[in-house]
């Protein structure tokens, strides 16, 4: 048997059911169901709920299901349910309740026009319209018909003839944030019911005017400035012409002699400075043309710059633990133009240091001539084409000349050696160039050589500033 308890929630819980199906009936019993359900009771096998209307015969509904479905016309009734457990016997029955169906309609939409404006702050709208059969709980929405955008309002202007009942007008609907465009009103019922009026515009008249205004004020405001403005300029025009009226009528007077002659001496020089700036500007173009003019290839060049020892034996036969004067030449030619701006040859250079060094009973002095072919690329990096960097790799022959003179009779040994030797190299270089105009270059770079001498293969690197001519 179900206890006490659970049948006092099951007929709370029905009370609850019975309003809920009073607030969804729709328009008709015979096209809509209504619901009216309560809790469970597992101690339940059946129910039975008898339904009777206040004038008329009652109904009896038998289910297992905690629900029944039913299709009443709208009216007031009241209810009440028996619950039976496993064993068929009446465990409780609850009291009688009352409950009403209430009878719902589809909105009706009226609009008094097409075109809507929005309010003065081009946000909102206040649209007069006629909608019947609504309630203060009525929802009414904006559809957009291009973009499907939704936007609620409120209705104003809802009143109710019978409490519950969806009887109401409403005189106005709002709405805030509403853009320009083609718009549906949708309105709909707490039954559920909706209607949608047909398409109307929403224009923000206060936008354009505002615009026209605006227009209209900056046409007249230049209309005016303009008029002013040619006026100004006429009254100048018609003082400077009077003027220069009575100064040609008093010099034509005074002097018409003079006129002519200064008219002819002018004439004169205006003709001798065109010819004068004929030939200045054919100066100036032959004066940029050999100045600019980068079709040179050859360049013969010679300058200083400074010797060191990276690494390598070539270290133990100098005093300077830095560097030394040095001296090279250079020929580069450069044929091959692949644009203005780059371009390729080839480049012969030697190179001179010479180091020494000094010991209790000899001298030892070392004289390096290196002769070198490198490939070359140089790239112009101006319009002008007087700035340029250059890089070069090659090889060639280092010829060293070694002379050991003894101070002192060191073992029987009192007279010195005079050798020459040569070894290859391989070569590199980065060098920066201006051509200042078009037959001369300088150009300041860095030159690496590693000589290849047995047992102590050396690297020498040499800064050098120089001066060349361009063939």
């Amino acid at each position: 048997m179900p206890s006490k308890k659970s049948i006092f929630s099951t007929i709370k819980y029905s009370l609850f059911c019975a309003i809920f199906a009073v607030c969804v009936l729709p328009l008709s019993s015979a096209d809509f169901s209504q619901r009216l359900e309560w809790k469970a009771d597992k101690n339940v096998l059946e129910y039975k709920v008898e339904v009777q209307p206040s004038s008329g015969n009652l109904k009896t509904f038998t289910t297992e299901k905690n629900y029944v479905e039913l299709s009443l016309p709208a009216g007031k009734y009241r209810y009440r349910i028996h619950a039976y457990d496993f064993l068929g016997r009446e465990a409780r029955v609850s009291e009688w309740a009352d409950f009403e169906i209430l009878k719902a309609s589809t909105p009706e939409i009226k609009l008094p026009q097409k075109s809507v404006d929005l309010g003065s702050d081009s946000k909102t709208l206040e649209m007069p319209v006629t909608i019947s059969d609504v309630t203060g709980a009525t929802s009414v929405e904006l559809v957009n018909e291009e973009t499907g955008k939704v936007i609620k309002g409120v209705l104003v202007g809802v009143g109710s003839t019978a409490i519950g009942s969806e009887v109401a007008r409403a005189s106005m609907a709002q709405f805030k944030n509403v853009p320009e465009g083609s718009w549906k009103l949708r309105v709909t019922n707490p039954s559920g019911l909706a209607s949608e009026s047909p398409a109307f515009s929403v224009v923000d008249r206060p936008r354009i005017v505002r615009a026209e205004e605006a227009a209209t004020k900056k046409a007249e405001k230049e209309r005016q400035a303009e008029e002013k403005a040619a006026a100004k300029e006429a009254e100048k025009e018609q003082k400077a012409a009077e003027k220069e009226r009575l100064a040609a009528e008093k010099e034509a007077e005074r002097q018409a002699k003079e006129e002519e002659k200064q008219r002819l001496a002018e004439e004169k020089k205006i003709e001798e400075e065109k010819k004068s700036a004929e030939k200045a500007q054919k100066k100036a173009e032959n004066l940029a043309k050999r100045i600019y003019n980068d079709t040179k290839h050859l360049t013969v060049a010679g300058g200083a710059g400074l010797s060191g020892i990276i690494s390598g034996e070539l270290q133990d036969y100098s005093d300077s633990r830095f560097a030394i004067p040095a001296f090279n030449a250079r020929i580069t030619l450069l044929p091959i133009q692949w644009n203005e701006r780059n371009h390729f040859g080839f480049e012969l250079s030697a190179q001179h240091e010479r180091f020494k060094m000094s010991e209790d009973f000899y001298d030892t002095e070392l004289m390096l001539v290196g002769g070198d072919f490198s490939l070359v690329y140089r790239r112009n990096f101006t319009a002008t084409k007087r700035w340029f960097w250059q890089m070069k790799a090659g090889g060639g022959l280092t010829f060293v000349h070694k002379k050991v003179e003894y101070t002192k009779d060191g073992g029987q040994r009192s007279e010195g050696s005079d050798t020459l030797f040569f070894y290859p190299n391989v070569a590199g270089g980065l060098s920066f160039g201006y051509i200042p105009i078009s037959f001369l270059s300088l150009e300041a770079g860095l030159d690496l050589s590693l000589i290849m001498i047995p047992d102590m293969t050396s690297t020498l690197f040499m800064p050098y500033i120089s001066l060349g001519f361009r063939l």
